[in-house]
């Protein structure tokens, strides 16, 4: 018992100093001139007070672009308002925090795939290849792609305490989730289709539902926009979504954002976007 506990900690600690070491260098990147103008260098004033921790939940993410934008994601906002309390203006405390946020989310995908049982050797494998697959390195690199990565760390810390049956701190994590991306609404499908191959009288599926369905109501309560497509942008963008899932699998020269240059096979002239993203 205590030799496979020590075995667990040591795999934990293995993940979390690879991720680490493979993200380090990225602390000392400086800001981008893209999200970071809006959220950071342009909010700077707000997030230098800290005084406004409470205030993030009354605003939309990009209040500085559009007070009532449909982003609403509090949580990343609050990172940024703290971040700044011991950075200031300098880039590196939130490059920081950025990698420290990624290594805790490798060491959980190591804890959900060990629920999984699908073996330590198997768990570790997959975990390390989390922490340092490229297609994530943008998330990382990138402060504003901290949504990605602190909705990760939320999302799996919410199911692993659904798999332990920690029915109340599950909810809480849902809710924090819904706090970090739009993306978060999606998740009760993926509980949803977990719960339905456990037949464990514990499993209160009735009262899960209903919690979920309350803190989604909440959430647009809340703060009423979301970003919304019509049925011609969805289907003309369902190209981007097979770019995004190939470098999932073949990760050579990945981009931070999928566009639609990244569908040719080869170039057709110089100024192809596509050719342009990865010269």
């Amino acid at each position: 018992m205590r030799a496979a506990a020590l075995s667990t900690r040591g795999s934990a600690a293995l993940v979390l100093l690879v991720a680490l070491a493979v993200h380090a260098r990225t602390v000392a990147f400086g800001f981008t001139g893209l999200d970071d103008r809006d959220v950071l260098v342009g909010d700077r004033v707000f997030l230098a007070d800290p005084a406004n921790l409470l205030r993030v939940f009354g605003r939309s993410y990009l209040y500085v672009v559009d007070p009532s934008h449909a982003y609403w994601r509090p949580l990343v906002s609050a990172s940024y308002l703290l971040d700044a309390q011991w950075s200031g203006v300098n880039p590196w405390g939130y490059h920081a925090t950025n990698v420290v946020l990624h290594a805790v989310a490798s060491v959980l995908v190591l804890a959900l795939l060990r629920r999984f049982a699908l073996g330590r050797r198997v768990a570790l494998a997959a975990a390390l290849v989390f922490a340092v697959h490229p297609a994530l390195a943008s998330a990382v690199a990138w402060i504003p792609g901290r949504n990605d990565t602190l909705l990760t760390v939320m999302a799996l810390a919410s199911w692993l305490l659904l798999l332990k049956r920690h029915w109340g701190a599950h909810l809480v994590f849902f809710a924090l989730a819904l706090m970090t991306k739009e993306t978060a609404l999606a998740l009760p499908v993926l509980w949803g289709v977990t719960l339905l191959g456990r037949r464990h009288r514990r499993d209160p599926r009735g009262w899960l539902l209903a919690g979920w369905a309350a803190l989604v109501a909440a959430r647009f309560v809340v703060h009423p926009g979301a970003p919304h497509a019509t049925p011609g942008e969805l289907a003309s963008n369902l190209p981007l979504l097979a770019v995004a899932l190939g470098k999932l699998v073949l990760p050579v020269r990945p981009t931070v954002l999928a566009v639609a240059g990244d569908l040719p096979v080869w170039c057709r002239s110089e100024i192809d976007l596509g050719c342009a993203l990865v010269s």
